[in-house]
């Protein structure tokens, strides 16, 4: 069994509707599941959550549902960005991140670069993150985590707390799980 924190929180509504619980605030029974596609796929299927939920429950229709889940994710993500620079949880922006590497180590956390940062940008992160053995993940641009950090763009975001860096990661990987797939 995956630990708690690493799974996704459905609740269902008092019309029967099944949500998506990201902040496991939401009233009432829960369900859990665990965030990858295969098993998102799995749950929506018909007569999956009624027992979960303990009551009969319609059919989930999984294309607006996965949607819905893949906007969610994204706007929690930017959110987190916020409240965790704040805390000092994340930093941001090249120099600052180079400074704060330097002083605390580069030991525990994640970076993240925007998926349109420029080459040169993108070569340094790639090599500074594997050189101290950081997960390095693209993904956004620079206008969506600049909004976030209150700056007009930013191209490279240190997750160096440890908490922090788990949730990004979850929600990351919520995002890219949930996202459209094309097939031509």
């Amino acid at each position: 069994m995956a630990p708690k924190e690493s799974l996704l929180r459905l609740a269902c509504t008092t019309d029967g509707t099944v949500v998506a619980d990201l902040a496991g605030r939401l009233p009432g029974r829960g369900a859990y599941c665990c965030i990858r596609r295969s098993c998102l796929a799995e749950v929506v299927r018909p007569g999956c959550l009624g027992r979960g939920f303990r009551r009969r429950m319609a059919a989930v229709d999984s294309g607006p549902f996965l949607a819905d889940l893949h906007q969610q994710a994204n706007q929690r993500l930017a959110e987190a960005f916020g409240v965790y620079a704040k805390g000092g949880a994340v930093v941001a922006g090249s120099d600052a991140i180079e400074a704060a590497m330097a002083k605390q180590g580069a030991t525990q956390g994640l970076i993240l670069l925007a998926a349109d940062a420029g080459e040169a940008t993108t070569r340094r992160w790639h090599h500074r993150a594997e050189a101290a053995g950081l997960p390095l993940h693209t993904a956004g641009n620079q206008a969506t985590w600049g909004t976030a950090l209150g700056r007009e763009r930013c191209a490279v975001i240190w997750a160096c707390a440890p908490r922090a860096a788990m949730r990004v990661e979850w929600l990351l990987t919520l995002a890219r799980e949930t996202a459209p797939t094309h097939t031509d």
